[in-house]
C-alpha cells in the first residue's frame, strides 16, 4: 500500500476541476499582469475556488467574497497549492476483476 503524503502540491489553476480550490502561490507574468490579477483580487495567499468555465469560455473564479472571470490563459499563468487528493478506499477494477 502506497504512504499518503501530507504536503502541498504547486499546480497551475487551470489543473483544478469545477468546485475544487487552493491557494495562490505565485503568479507568472509581467508587472502588467501582476497588477491586473492584483486589481482582481487575486494575489499570492489568496484562496481560490473554480465556480464554472472551460477553455472556450471564461472561467468564474471565487475569490474571498467577489467573483472573477478569467481566460484559460490566465489560469495557466496562476499557480496555487492544494492538498494531495484523498483516496475514498476504493479501486477501481480493470477487465480482469
Amino acid at each position: 500500500m502506497e504512504a499518503v503524503r501530507n504536503e502541498l502540491t504547486e499546480i497551475p489553476l487551470s489543473g483544478l476541476g469545477i468546485g475544487e480550490r487552493g491557494t495562490v502561490s505565485r503568479l507568472v507574468g509581467g508587472e502588467q499582469f501582476y497588477n491586473k490579477m492584483l486589481a482582481l483580487g487575486i494575489s499570492p495567499g489568496k484562496s481560490v475556488a473554480v465556480i464554472g468555465g472551460s477553455r472556450k469560455q471564461p472561467y468564474l473564479l471565487r475569490v474571498d467574497d467577489s467573483r472573477v472571470m478569467v481566460d484559460w490563459t490566465t489560469l495557466n499563468n496562476i499557480y496555487i497549492k492544494t492538498s494531495p487528493k484523498k483516496s475514498n478506499g476504493r479501486r477501481r477494477r480493470g477487465w480482469n476483476g
